[in-house]
């Protein structure tokens, strides 16, 4: 499935807060995420109880909820999740 997600910032890294529209989650699903400047696609590697685990070109960015405290939120019409980066490391994605 293709998911839409907003941020408002520059770039994907640790502290980046975003929200997801229109939909659940799942693996596989393809993630186009609007940054403040260009757009992104992911794709959902995991996503369960430990978090989701988007693979971004090679890197694997790994997300939590969103949280009072963390960085500024715009939520927008549709947001069905809310998230906030935690790391951004190098990988190989694993075959579904």
């Amino acid at each position: 499935m293709q998911l839409s997600a907003s941020s408002q910032c520059e770039n994907l890294a640790v502290g980046t807060t975003f929200c997801v529209q229109g939909g659940r989650l799942h693996r596989g699903d393809r993630l186009q995420l609007r940054l403040e400047n260009r757009n992104v696609e992911a794709v959902v590697e995991r996503f369960d109880i430990t978090g989701l685990y988007l693979d971004i070109k090679g890197s694997r960015a790994i997300c939590r909820p969103w949280q009072n405290g963390d960085q500024f939120l715009m939520r927008c019409r549709g947001t069905s999740s809310s998230w906030t980066v935690d790391s951004v490391e190098a990988h190989e994605m694993t075959a579904a």
